[in-house]
Protein backbone atom coordinates (compact mmCIF):
# COMPACT_ATOMS: atom_id res chain seq x y z
CA UNK A 1 0.00 0.00 0.00
CA UNK A 2 0.68 3.59 -0.81
CA UNK A 3 1.85 4.91 2.35
CA UNK A 4 -0.45 7.63 3.93
CA UNK A 5 0.74 9.11 7.14
CA UNK A 6 3.52 10.67 8.72
CA UNK A 7 6.34 8.47 10.70
CA UNK A 8 6.07 10.91 13.76
CA UNK A 9 9.78 10.06 14.91
CA UNK A 10 10.99 11.98 10.78
CA UNK A 11 12.58 15.58 11.09
CA UNK A 12 13.29 17.82 8.44
CA UNK A 13 16.08 19.71 7.95
CA UNK A 14 16.88 22.30 5.42
CA UNK A 15 19.09 20.08 2.67
CA UNK A 16 17.01 21.66 -0.37
CA UNK A 17 18.26 24.60 0.36
CA UNK A 18 22.02 24.27 0.03
CA UNK A 19 21.54 23.04 -3.90
CA UNK A 20 18.29 21.34 -5.17
CA UNK A 21 19.14 18.04 -7.09
CA UNK A 22 21.94 19.20 -9.07
CA UNK A 23 21.55 15.98 -11.48
CA UNK A 24 24.74 17.08 -13.79
CA UNK A 25 27.05 18.33 -10.62
CA UNK A 26 25.92 15.05 -9.24
CA UNK A 27 27.06 12.77 -11.97
CA UNK A 28 30.58 15.24 -12.82
CA UNK A 29 31.42 14.54 -9.19
CA UNK A 30 30.68 10.28 -9.42
CA UNK A 31 32.70 10.17 -12.58
CA UNK A 32 35.74 12.01 -10.91
CA UNK A 33 34.91 10.28 -7.15
CA UNK A 34 37.87 8.15 -5.64
CA UNK A 35 36.80 5.27 -2.97
CA UNK A 36 38.03 6.00 0.70
CA UNK A 37 38.95 9.70 -0.63
CA UNK A 38 38.26 11.84 2.32
CA UNK A 39 35.56 14.45 1.09
CA UNK A 40 38.07 16.86 2.30
CA UNK A 41 40.60 15.72 -0.28
CA UNK A 42 37.59 15.35 -2.75
CA UNK A 43 36.66 19.39 -2.43
CA UNK A 44 40.31 19.90 -2.58
CA UNK A 45 40.91 18.24 -6.06
CA UNK A 46 37.87 19.30 -7.63
CA UNK A 47 38.60 22.75 -6.80
CA UNK A 48 42.45 22.39 -9.00
CA UNK A 49 40.76 20.44 -11.56
CA UNK A 50 37.81 23.09 -12.06
CA UNK A 51 35.69 20.05 -12.48
CA UNK A 52 32.42 22.01 -11.85
CA UNK A 53 33.26 24.50 -14.19
CA UNK A 54 33.79 28.22 -12.75
CA UNK A 55 31.88 28.20 -9.38
CA UNK A 56 33.38 29.88 -5.96
CA UNK A 57 35.26 27.52 -3.69
CA UNK A 58 31.93 27.98 -1.49
CA UNK A 59 29.97 26.26 -4.05
CA UNK A 60 32.44 23.40 -4.58
CA UNK A 61 32.09 22.93 -0.78
CA UNK A 62 28.64 22.94 -0.72
CA UNK A 63 28.43 20.67 -3.44
CA UNK A 64 30.60 18.08 -2.61
CA UNK A 65 28.92 17.78 0.58
CA UNK A 66 25.24 16.76 -0.42
CA UNK A 67 27.20 14.91 -3.03
CA UNK A 68 29.35 12.82 0.32
CA UNK A 69 25.90 12.94 2.00
CA UNK A 70 24.09 11.55 -0.58
CA UNK A 71 25.74 8.88 -1.92
CA UNK A 72 29.04 8.18 -0.05
CA UNK A 73 27.96 8.05 3.88
CA UNK A 74 28.03 6.10 5.45
CA UNK A 75 29.79 2.85 3.11
CA UNK A 76 30.34 5.14 -0.16
CA UNK A 77 28.35 1.58 -1.65
CA UNK A 78 25.90 4.29 -3.70
CA UNK A 79 28.53 6.13 -5.06
CA UNK A 80 30.53 2.78 -6.10
CA UNK A 81 27.10 1.52 -8.25
CA UNK A 82 26.12 4.57 -9.37
CA UNK A 83 29.67 5.25 -10.75
CA UNK A 84 30.18 1.94 -12.64
CA UNK A 85 26.23 2.37 -13.81
CA UNK A 86 27.45 6.24 -15.16
CA UNK A 87 30.55 4.92 -16.38
CA UNK A 88 28.51 2.38 -18.74
CA UNK A 89 26.53 4.65 -20.22
CA UNK A 90 23.31 3.35 -18.79
CA UNK A 91 20.03 6.02 -19.61
CA UNK A 92 20.10 8.87 -17.97
CA UNK A 93 16.55 8.40 -16.55
CA UNK A 94 18.43 5.90 -14.50
CA UNK A 95 20.74 8.01 -12.92
CA UNK A 96 18.62 10.49 -12.81
CA UNK A 97 15.77 7.93 -10.89
CA UNK A 98 18.04 6.35 -8.67
CA UNK A 99 19.46 10.22 -7.50
CA UNK A 100 16.20 10.75 -6.42
CA UNK A 101 16.11 7.85 -4.88
CA UNK A 102 19.47 8.74 -2.81
CA UNK A 103 18.31 11.91 -2.51
CA UNK A 104 14.82 10.67 -0.82
CA UNK A 105 16.82 8.55 1.46
CA UNK A 106 18.75 11.70 3.09
CA UNK A 107 16.22 14.18 2.97
CA UNK A 108 12.76 12.67 4.36
CA UNK A 109 11.57 16.29 3.44
CA UNK A 110 11.84 15.26 -0.12
CA UNK A 111 10.64 12.16 0.65
CA UNK A 112 7.56 12.66 2.81
CA UNK A 113 6.24 15.17 0.02
CA UNK A 114 6.63 13.55 -3.28
CA UNK A 115 4.96 10.14 -1.70
CA UNK A 116 2.52 11.90 0.72
CA UNK A 117 1.73 15.11 -1.44
CA UNK A 118 2.15 15.15 -5.05
CA UNK A 119 1.19 11.45 -5.48
CA UNK A 120 -1.92 11.68 -3.76
CA UNK A 121 -2.76 14.96 -5.76
CA UNK A 122 -1.84 13.08 -9.14
CA UNK A 123 -4.18 10.55 -7.81
CA UNK A 124 -6.68 12.99 -7.43
CA UNK A 125 -6.51 14.03 -10.76
CA UNK A 126 -4.75 17.14 -10.35
CA UNK A 127 -2.75 18.66 -14.09
CA UNK A 128 -0.56 20.93 -11.59
CA UNK A 129 1.27 21.33 -8.62
CA UNK A 130 1.53 24.58 -6.59
CA UNK A 131 3.91 26.00 -4.27
CA UNK A 132 1.00 26.69 -2.39
CA UNK A 133 0.92 22.73 -2.37
CA UNK A 134 4.15 22.82 -0.67
CA UNK A 135 4.12 25.33 1.63
CA UNK A 136 1.22 23.49 3.04
CA UNK A 137 2.59 20.71 3.43
CA UNK A 138 5.77 22.01 5.78
CA UNK A 139 3.54 24.38 7.59
CA UNK A 140 1.46 21.09 8.72
CA UNK A 141 5.27 19.53 9.42
CA UNK A 142 5.86 23.17 11.23
CA UNK A 143 2.73 22.06 13.49
CA UNK A 144 3.48 18.44 14.29
CA UNK A 145 6.94 18.56 15.11
CA UNK A 146 8.63 17.18 12.07
CA UNK A 147 10.50 20.60 11.62
CA UNK A 148 11.83 20.56 15.07
CA UNK A 149 14.58 23.23 14.50
CA UNK A 150 12.60 26.92 13.79
CA UNK A 151 14.06 27.74 9.81
CA UNK A 152 14.82 31.16 8.90
CA UNK A 153 11.74 33.08 7.29
CA UNK A 154 14.29 33.08 3.87
CA UNK A 155 14.32 29.21 4.50
CA UNK A 156 10.58 29.11 4.65
CA UNK A 157 9.74 31.13 2.15
CA UNK A 158 12.20 29.38 -0.52
CA UNK A 159 11.33 26.12 0.45
CA UNK A 160 8.17 25.32 -1.40
CA UNK A 161 9.52 26.61 -4.63
CA UNK A 162 12.61 24.26 -4.31
CA UNK A 163 11.04 21.56 -3.47
CA UNK A 164 8.92 21.41 -6.59
CA UNK A 165 12.03 22.50 -8.63
CA UNK A 166 13.79 19.28 -7.22
CA UNK A 167 10.61 17.27 -8.02
CA UNK A 168 11.37 18.83 -11.78
CA UNK A 169 14.81 18.13 -12.25
CA UNK A 170 14.10 14.83 -11.32
CA UNK A 171 11.54 14.68 -14.51
CA UNK A 172 7.74 14.56 -12.05
CA UNK A 173 6.81 17.90 -13.58
CA UNK A 174 7.00 20.38 -15.97
CA UNK A 175 8.78 23.95 -16.25
CA UNK A 176 7.50 26.27 -14.22
CA UNK A 177 4.75 28.92 -14.78
CA UNK A 178 4.22 31.38 -12.04
CA UNK A 179 3.06 29.47 -9.26
CA UNK A 180 2.32 25.87 -10.44
CA UNK A 181 3.83 23.37 -12.18
CA UNK A 182 2.56 20.60 -14.74
CA UNK A 183 2.31 16.95 -13.52
CA UNK A 184 4.54 15.06 -16.02
CA UNK A 185 3.67 10.95 -17.20
CA UNK A 186 6.42 9.97 -15.30
CA UNK A 187 7.37 6.79 -15.28
CA UNK A 188 10.90 4.80 -13.46
CA UNK A 189 12.95 3.27 -16.01
CA UNK A 190 13.17 -0.96 -16.44
CA UNK A 191 16.73 -0.53 -14.91
CA UNK A 192 15.56 1.29 -11.85
CA UNK A 193 13.03 -1.29 -11.35
CA UNK A 194 16.10 -4.06 -11.65
CA UNK A 195 18.64 -2.47 -9.20
CA UNK A 196 15.83 -1.57 -6.49
CA UNK A 197 14.81 -4.72 -6.56
CA UNK A 198 18.30 -6.35 -6.16
CA UNK A 199 18.86 -3.94 -3.83
CA UNK A 200 16.26 -5.06 -1.67
CA UNK A 201 16.79 -8.40 -2.21
CA UNK A 202 20.64 -7.91 -0.71
CA UNK A 203 19.12 -6.52 2.01
CA UNK A 204 17.05 -9.43 3.22
CA UNK A 205 13.36 -8.38 1.90
CA UNK A 206 11.52 -11.83 1.14
CA UNK A 207 10.18 -12.66 -2.30
CA UNK A 208 6.44 -12.26 -0.48
CA UNK A 209 6.98 -8.98 0.41
CA UNK A 210 9.46 -7.28 -2.48
CA UNK A 211 6.59 -5.39 -3.73
CA UNK A 212 4.87 -4.06 -0.40
CA UNK A 213 8.38 -1.71 0.60
CA UNK A 214 8.34 1.59 0.74
CA UNK A 215 10.85 2.58 -1.53
CA UNK A 216 8.31 1.79 -4.76
CA UNK A 217 5.86 4.55 -2.98
CA UNK A 218 8.18 7.35 -3.68
CA UNK A 219 8.01 6.30 -7.48
CA UNK A 220 4.05 6.44 -7.36
CA UNK A 221 4.36 2.32 -7.61
CA UNK A 222 1.75 0.31 -5.86
CA UNK A 223 2.20 -3.25 -5.31
CA UNK A 224 0.21 -4.37 -8.20
CA UNK A 225 2.26 -1.99 -9.79
CA UNK A 226 5.51 -3.54 -9.00
CA UNK A 227 4.69 -6.98 -9.40
CA UNK A 228 3.25 -5.72 -13.40
CA UNK A 229 6.40 -4.33 -13.95
CA UNK A 230 8.72 -7.39 -12.61
CA UNK A 231 6.84 -9.99 -14.45
CA UNK A 232 7.75 -7.74 -17.70
CA UNK A 233 10.82 -7.54 -16.51
CA UNK A 234 11.21 -11.84 -15.64
CA UNK A 235 11.17 -11.85 -19.72
CA UNK A 236 14.39 -9.97 -19.87
CA UNK A 237 16.23 -12.84 -17.98
CA UNK A 238 16.94 -10.60 -14.86
CA UNK A 239 14.85 -13.37 -12.72
CA UNK A 240 12.09 -15.71 -12.42
CA UNK A 241 8.42 -15.09 -10.77
CA UNK A 242 6.23 -17.86 -9.74
CA UNK A 243 3.25 -16.22 -8.06
CA UNK A 244 0.32 -18.25 -6.73
CA UNK A 245 -1.94 -16.19 -4.32
CA UNK A 246 0.14 -15.08 -1.29
CA UNK A 247 2.89 -17.38 -1.80
CA UNK A 248 5.40 -15.78 -4.44
CA UNK A 249 9.10 -17.35 -5.37
CA UNK A 250 11.31 -15.62 -7.09
CA UNK A 251 14.68 -17.47 -8.84
CA UNK A 252 16.96 -14.64 -9.20
CA UNK A 253 19.75 -14.54 -11.86
CA UNK A 254 22.23 -12.59 -9.88
CA UNK A 255 22.21 -12.69 -6.30
CA UNK A 256 24.29 -10.01 -5.52
CA UNK A 257 23.54 -5.89 -6.18
CA UNK A 258 26.67 -5.70 -7.69
CA UNK A 259 26.38 -8.48 -10.17
CA UNK A 260 22.89 -6.78 -11.31
CA UNK A 261 24.91 -3.62 -11.54
CA UNK A 262 27.87 -4.87 -14.01
CA UNK A 263 25.26 -6.79 -15.96
CA UNK A 264 23.05 -3.38 -16.10
CA UNK A 265 25.87 -1.63 -17.24
CA UNK A 266 27.05 -3.88 -20.09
Amino acid sequence: MIATEVDSRVTYAEALAHGGALLEEMRTLLLGWRPEEPTRDLIRRVREEAALGHVTARTVSDYVRVFSRRFVAPSGTPARYLQRLVRGNVPRRVFSDLAFYYTSESDHLLRDFAVLGYWPLVREGRLTISTDDARRFIWEAEQDGRIRTPWSEAVKKDMPARLLNALADFGLLGARKARWREVLPYRPADDTIVYLAHLLHEAGVTDASLADQPVWALFGLEPRDVWNRLENLAGDSWFVIQRAGEVVRITWQYQRLAEAVNALAR
